[in-house]
């Protein structure tokens, strides 16, 4: 890849917005509401641990090692996109409001 095609691909790259969300992780009873600004890396990350067996979360682990991987599931719960020209600080704040919202809804 020339040095022009290599700029090209890493502008296409910043200019992307990213999708970001909050999900709920559940098992029998108990649920973990998590947010991230790449939605689709944390239920790929979820999807990577239930293959290999490995825990998500330290705070599930108790669950994991009692219940196992299958009693687990995942829901993304809402989606949020970047606008244009937002930072990717203020998108991570908006993501963490969006999370405290859900998490006081759900209690």
């Amino acid at each position: 890849m020339d040095s022009s095609n290599k700029k090209q691909a890493s502008d296409r790259f910043k200019q992307k917005r990213l999708t970001g969300g909050v999900c709920r992780i559940s098992c029998e009873g108990d649920e973990w509401i998590l947010s991230s600004v790449n939605i689709e890396g944390l239920k790929n990350r979820f999807a990577f641990a239930k293959a290999t067996g490995s825990c998500v979360l330290p705070a599930m682990r108790a669950q994991w090692d009692k219940r196992g991987k299958d009693a687990f599931s995942f829901e993304v719960l809402e989606t949020l996109e970047q606008a244009e020209g937002q930072s990717l600080a203020d998108f991570t704040l908006d993501i963490a409001e969006l999370e405290r919202i859900k998490k006081e809804s759900a209690d």
